[in-house]
């Protein structure tokens, strides 16, 4: 399996996440969703190729963007306009 990187420029030019309509003060530009209640159960409404996953990662204070709904580590959520391929792993670098 393919592992892609991608920028945060290039991720939001290629899939498009869509604004969190649900509360206008989200995180990240407006575009997260949270990771309980109405916000959440918009996430799990989404077909899985549209969902992604702001993580943390372990051990390194890191937090990277990851195609797909995962529940350790996660921030957040973000529901895409653009389906991701499911043939490769693709994560973004967030600053």
């Amino acid at each position: 399996m393919d592992v892609r990187v991608l920028t945060e420029d290039e991720w939001e030019e290629r899939y498009r996440p869509i604004k969190n309509h649900l509360n206008l003060n989200a995180s990240r530009c407006g575009d997260m969703f949270e990771t309980f209640g109405a916000e959440l159960d918009f996430v799990l409404c989404q077909y899985k190729k549209y969902i992604w996953t702001w993580v943390e990662c372990e051990g390194n204070n890191q937090t990277i963007i990851v195609d797909g709904f995962h529940r350790v580590n996660r921030l957040g959520y973000f529901v895409c306009e653009v389906a991701y391929d499911i043939e490769s792993f693709q994560e973004v670098s967030v600053d």
